[in-house]
C-alpha cells in the first residue's frame, strides 16, 4: 500500500502542483506538501529506524525508564512507578497517533468547522454535538475526577506525557494531517480524555429510536407497532441463562404500560434536520470456555470488537510494566491503561450491550423566549449556555443550548399538525462516572473477585465483560448503569412536564452474570442479556444471528485449541440466509428460475450459506434480501442507498422493523398494510414483492463489476479525514450478522485469543492497520494483510526486561533531567 500511496501522490504532484499552490477561499495551499523535497515525502520513514531518539531527557519523570519497540512498533513500557508509566504511555501514544487523538476529541466537542471551514454540514454537525451534551457529560466526569486525588494524579500523569511530546515538536514535525488541513495541535488535558470517552459512548449508545417509534405509533397505533416490532426473544438465546431457582431481584416493581397515545396530530414533520443515526452494525463477539472443553485443561478466551474500519486504527497495542503491574492489550489513543487485554492472572474482553440509555422528552415552553418550561403544573426556569462555534476563516456562529432537569434540549421547533415540539435528552453518559477505574483495576486484577470489584465503577456505555483466569474460572457479566423503567418506557418519547430525572437504578447484584456455568462456556454477540423472566424491563437494539452460531459451535467443541478459536472468529456461516432463503425462493415464479436465469437459481439453491470471498451465491442473496426489504418497507426506507449496504437508509424520522422481525413476519405469513407498495394501483402480496425483488437482483447483477462476494462487498478501511490516497479496499469474506462480521465499512477492529495453558497466559492478536498514524510509514498499515488473511502475532508481555535487550527491539531510554 505504501507503493500505491507513492504513485498516487506522485501523479497528484504532476497534475495539481500549480493548481494547489493557489489558495482557494479558506482552504490551505497543498501544493508545497506534495513537493518531493519539502512535502509529503519527508514523512516517509526508514524502516530500520524509529521516530524517537535512543535517549530522551525529561524533567517530568521521577526515575529512569525504558520503552522497547518490537518489529511491529508495539511499545513495551518499563517504568519503576505509576506516574512514569502513565506519563510515558501518554508520550508514546502521542508520538504515534497525535492527530487521531486530537481530531476525535475536536469532533466530540463540536469543533470541526473550526478546522475544516464554512460548510453547512460541518456547522450542523458541531451544533448537534453541542446540543447532545458531549462536552456537558465530559465536564461532569472531569468534576468527579478532580474531586479524587488518585484519579486526578493518574490523568494528569498521562496528560503531562502527551504535552511533553507535543512541546518537543517544531511545526515541520507536526503529523501530515495538520499540515494538509492547516492547523496545529493544542495542549492535551484530562478534559480531552473524558471527551474521548463521551465520543465512544455516543457511538455505542445511539441506536435508540424513541422519536421514530413515536411517529409510527401516532399514525398506525400500538397494536400494529407491537405486531411488527416484536421484541419476543423466546426463540433466541440470551447472554445469561435464567437461574434454575429463578431471578432474585433486590428491587421489584409492578409493571405499568407507558403508551404515547396514537394521535395523528403528534406526528412530526420537517425532520430533515434530524442527525443520521450511527451505524447499527457496530457490535462485537466474545466468548470463553473452561478447561473442561479444551485440550489443555485450561480456559481459552476470545474477543473481536466490531467498529468502523479506519486509518489510523481505532486501537493502539501496548505492553505496560512496573514492579507491581504487567499488562498487555489495546487502548483507545488518548486514554490511559489497557481497555481489552490480559495480565499475568486474568484476561478480559468486551462487547456492546445494546441497551437503550437515552430517553427523549417533549418540553413545553412558556413562550417564545424559552426561559421557562412546564413542570408539574408550574413554570420552571431553564438554564442556558451560549455556544460559540468557530468557523475557519469566517465569523463565529452562536447557538443557545437550553438545559432542563432532564438534560439539554437537543431538538427545537419541530413542526407537527398541532404546532411545534421541542425535545430534551436524558442520557446516562451525561452523568459523572469513573470508567477509567474499571480498566485500572482490571489491569491489576488477579481473580474473579477482583474482576467484580473493577466492574462496580463502570456505567456507560454498557458492555458485556467476558473473563477467564489462570485458576480455571470463566465468567461473563453485562455491566452498566441502568435506570429502572416500566414496560415500554423509553421506547417512545415522553411528556417532560411530568417525568422526573432517573433516580432508581437496577442494583448491581441484579445485573445478569454467569460464573463457571455447567455448560462450560460463556459468550455474547450483542444479543439480549436475559429472557422475559428477568424482572426488569430490557429495551435496546439487539443481535439475532451471530450469537446462535457461536453458541452452537461452542456446544460442539471438545478438546478445543487456539486453532478452533481462530476458525470460529473467521466463521462465515450466514444463518439469516440459511433460515430464510428456501422460503424466499419458494415464492419465485418458475420462469425466473429457468433459461438464462437457471445458473443464478441453481447457485442459490445449492449454496452452503458461507459468505466466502469467492462466493457468487452470497452476492445473490445480499441483493435479493435487500431488494425485498426495501420493497416491503418502502414507506420507511429510501429507495436508493449508495452502495446498497446495511443498514438501510431510513427516511428521517422513521425506522422499519429489522431483518429478523421482517423474516419472522414472512415465515409466520403475517398480513399487514406495508406489504402493498406505495404508488402502484395493484395490491401486492409477499409473493409479488419477492418476485419483484428477485427480478431486481437479476437486473443488478448485470450492472456490477464483479459478482464474487469479496469484490462486490469491497471492504473499505478509510482514513478518518476520508482522504482516498490514505485509505484501502480489500476483497474479503464475512459480513454483518455473520461471526466474521467484516462488512463494507465495519468489522473486527481487534482480534484476540488468550490461551491459559499451564496457568500462564499466551496471547495472539491482530488489528487492521498499524501502530503509526503517519501515512508515509511502513507501520501505518503493516498488519492489514495479516488481519485479512487470518494470521495473528504473538503478544509478548514478559516481565523480564532483559529479554527485550537482545537486539531485536529498538530501545528508547528515558532519563530524568
Amino acid at each position: 500500500m505504501n507503493i500505491l500511496r507513492f504513485i498516487l501522490t506522485f501523479l497528484l504532484t504532476i497534475c495539481l502542483l500549480v493548481v494547489l499552490n493557489l489558495r482557494i477561499s479558506d482552504k490551505p495551499a497543498f501544493g508545497s506538501l506534495l513537493n518531493p523535497s519539502t512535502g509529503f515525502y519527508q514523512f516517509g520513514e526508514n524502516p530500520s529506524e524509529l521516530h524517537l531518539p535512543e535517549n530522551i531527557v525529561l524533567s517530568e519523570l521521577e526515575d529512569e525508564a525504558s520503552v522497547y519497540f518490537d518489529e511491529r512498533r508495539i511499545p513495551h513500557i518499563f517504568a519503576k512507578n505509576e506516574h512514569d508509566l502513565y506519563f510515558l504511555q501518554g508520550y508514546v501514544v502521542a508520538s504515534l497517533r497525535l492527530w487521531q487523538m486530537e481530531f476525535q476529541v475536536l469532533a466530540a466537542e463540536g469543533r470541526i468547522a473550526e478546522i475544516l471551514g464554512n460548510e453547512e454540514k460541518f456547522i450542523a454537525f458541531d451544533k448537534n454535538q453541542r446540543r447532545m451534551g458531549l462536552s456537558y457529560g465530559a465536564k461532569n466526569k472531569l468534576d468527579l475526577i478532580n474531586s479524587d486525588p488518585f484519579s486526578k494524579n493518574l490523568l494528569e500523569s498521562y496528560t503531562a506525557g502527551v504535552n511533553a511530546y507535543i512541546s518537543s515538536l517544531s511545526s515541520t514535525d507536526y503529523p501530515l494531517e495538520y499540515q494538509l488541513i492547516g492547523y496545529q495541535p493544542e495542549e492535551w488535558s484530562a478534559y480531552k480524555t473524558t471527551l474521548l470517552l463521551m465520543n465512544m459512548s455516543n457511538v455505542l449508545t445511539s441506536t435508540e429510536y424513541d422519536i421514530e417509534n413515536s411517529n409510527f405509533l401516532s399514525l398506525y397505533g400500538k397494536e400494529l407497532f407491537d405486531s411488527l416490532y416484536n421484541d419476543d426473544n423466546s426463540k433466541l438465546e440470551p447472554i445469561v441463562e435464567s437461574p434454575a431457582e429463578g431471578w432474585k431481584a433486590a428491587l421489584n416493581r409492578d409493571s405499568l404500560e407507558i403508551i404515547t397515545l396514537p394521535n395523528p396530530a403528534n406526528t412530526l414533520l420537517e425532520l430533515s434536520t434530524l442527525q443520521d443515526k450511527p451505524d447499527v452494525q457496530i457490535g462485537s463477539n466474545n466468548w470463553a470456555v473452561s478447561g473442561e472443553k479444551t485440550a489443555s485443561g485450561f480456559p481459552l478466551l476470545a474477543n473481536d470488537p466490531h467498529l468502523k474500519l479506519s486509518f489510523p486504527s481505532v486501537w493502539i497495542e501496548m505492553h505496560l510494566n512496573t514492579p507491581d503491574l504487567n499488562t498487555y492489550g489495546v487502548v483507545f489513543p488518548g486514554a490511559p491503561g489497557i481497555v481489552i487485554g490480559f495480565n499475568d492472572y486474568i484476561g478480559w474482553g468486551v462487547t456492546n450491550a445494546g441497551r437503550d440509555v437515552k430517553d427523549w422528552y417533549e418540553i413545553e415552553f412558556k413562550d417564545e423566549q424559552k426561559d421557562f418550561y412546564k413542570w408539574e403544573g408550574a413554570w420552571r426556569a431553564c438554564t442556558k449556555e451560549i455556544e460559540e462555534i468557530k468557523i475557519k476563516g469566517m465569523p463565529s456562529v452562536f447557538d443557545t443550548v437550553i438545559y432542563t432537569h432532564l438534560g439539554p434540549v437537543c431538538l427545537e421547533n419541530f413542526e407537527t399538525q398541532a404546532g411545534t415540539k421541542n425535545f430534551a435528552l436524558q442520557w446516562m453518559a451525561h452523568q459523572a462516572s469513573e470508567e477509567y477505574k474499571t480498566f485500572y483495576l482490571l489491569n491489576r486484577a488477579k481473580n474473579f473477585d477482583d474482576y467484580i470489584a473493577a466492574l462496580r465503577y463502570y456505567s456507560c456505555p454498557a458492555q458485556n465483560f467476558v473473563f477467564a483466569c489462570v485458576n480455571g474460572d470463566i465468567a461473563i457479566r453485562q455491566q452498566g448503569k441502568f435506570p429502572i423503567l416500566e414496560k415500554d418506557e423509553g421506547k417512545f418519547y415522553m411528556d417532560g412536564s411530568s417525568h422526573e430525572a432517573w433516580t432508581e437504578y437496577i442494583p448491581f447484584e441484579d445485573i445478569p452474570m454467569m460464573y463457571n456455568p455447567s455448560r462450560n462456556f460463556v459468550s455474547s454477540a450483542n444479543q439480549i442479556v436475559a429472557d422475559s423472566s428477568y424482572p426488569y424491563y430490557l429495551n435496546g437494539v439487539f443481535e439475532y444471528y451471530r450469537n446462535r452460531v457461536i453458541n452452537e459451535e461452542l456446544r460442539k467443541l471438545q478438546k478445543a485449541t487456539v486453532e478452533d478459536f481462530k476458525n470460529l472468529q473467521f466463521n462465515n456461516y450466514n444463518l439469516m440466509a440459511a433460515e430464510n432463503l428456501d422460503l424466499m425462493l419458494a415464492y419465485v415464479n418458475p420462469d425466473l428460475k429457468e433459461g438464462e436465469h437457471a445458473e443464478v437459481y441453481e447457485s442459490l439453491k445449492s449454496w452452503d450459506f458461507l459468505n466466502e470471498a469467492n462466493s457468487l451465491a452470497a452476492t445473490y442473496f445480499q441483493l435479493f434480501s435487500e431488494s425485498y426489504y426495501t420493497l416491503l418497507w418502502d414507506e420507511f426506507v429510501e429507495a436508493e442507498v449508495p452502495g446498497g449496504w446495511d443498514p438501510y437508509k431510513w427516511k428521517k424520522g422513521w425506522k422499519a422493523p429489522g431483518e429478523y422481525q421482517t423474516f419472522q413476519l414472512l415465515q409466520d405469513s403475517v398480513q399487514h398494510i406495508f406489504i402493498d407498495i406505495q404508488g402502484t394501483e395493484e395490491i401486492e402480496t409477499n409473493g409479488d414483492l419477492l418476485n419483484l425483488a428477485y427480478q431486481e437482483m437479476l437486473s443488478k447483477l448485470t450492472k456490477i463489476e464483479s459478482q464474487e462476494w469479496g469484490k462486490y462487498k469491497n471492504t473499505l478501511i478509510e482514513h478518518l479525514a476520508m482522504i482516498p490516497a490514505f485509505s484501502t479496499n480489500l476483497d474479503l469474506g464475512g459480513n454483518y450478522k455473520i461471526v466474521n462480521a467484516t462488512g463494507k465499512f465495519h468489522g473486527p477492529s481487534w482480534r484476540m485469543i488468550l490461551d491459559f495453558d499451564g496457568g500462564k497466559i499466551k496471547g495472539i492478536g491482530v488489528y487492521p492497520g498499524g501502530q503509526s498514524g503517519n501515512p508515509g510509514s511502513k507501520y501505518y498499515d503493516n498488519m492489514v494483510q495479516e488481519w485479512a488473511t487470518g494470521d495473528y502475532h504473538e503478544l509478548l508481555y514478559s516481565t523480564d526486561e532483559a529479554s527485550y535487550q537482545d537486539g531485536n527491539f529498538y530501545q528508547v531510554n528515558f532519563k530524568k533531567r
